[in-house]
């Protein structure tokens, strides 16, 4: 866990955000541009959230409900995210795409997976700044499952992910152009978690 989100955290901000901000303040505002959600939602976290009424846990992919919307009730406060801890076998694969260095990304792809017996098991991969939320893409995750980590395998899996993604409709840039973005972040994290281990 430790390579994954070491590796991430580089693509947050400036020095400066990043060292000020913190996980669950992320996952709080819930920006579609963030990583640290893109984390979340890939990875199957659980959030905590607390209120003078209890305490209750929500699943990733219940929490997060559109641009910057999450589950939280207004009298509810995210107290702290609950990370599964992969494998120490598990590969993991992280690309954005942003305009300079520190801008909000217009595109992120997160893939995760484990080999066994020299095909691809439990894969995951996770799409953000796309949507107005970040997301699994389980189409994707079908075509890669059983299959050995290949170029073509990859391609395949990246060109269902631009096909399933339903961009933001925020110009200057066309719905084809952000699933173009899409096919090639997908790529390039799948390509980067082959040659994680």
């Amino acid at each position: 866990m430790g390579r994954l989100l070491s590796g991430v955290v580089r693509y947050i901000a400036h020095y400066p955000i990043r060292t000020r901000g913190t996980f669950c303040g992320s996952l709080a505002n819930a920006d579609p541009a963030s990583e640290w959600c893109l984390v979340a939602a890939t990875l199957g976290a659980r959030m905590v959230a607390k209120s003078a009424r209890g305490t209750r846990t929500i699943a990733a992919a219940d929490y997060f409900q559109g641009m910057m919307a999450t589950a939280l009730e207004p009298d509810e406060l995210l107290a702290e995210t609950r990370l599964p801890m992969p494998s120490p076998d598990t590969h993991f694969g992280f690309y954005e795409f942003n305009r300079r260095a520190g801008d909000f990304a217009m595109v992120m792809g997160l893939a995760a997976y484990r080999i066994e017996h020299g095909v691809i098991v439990d894969p995951r991969v996770g799409v953000g700044g796309v949507e107005a939320q970040p997301r699994r893409i389980s189409e994707a995750e079908a075509a890669l499952k059983g299959c050995a980590p290949a170029s073509d395998v990859f391609r395949a899996a990246a060109d269902i992910a631009a096909k399933t993604v339903e961009p933001i409709d925020n110009k200057p840039e066309t719905a084809g152009y952000k699933r173009d973005l899409t096919r090639t972040a997908v790529q390039r994290a799948l390509e980067a978690a082959e040659k994680s281990l």
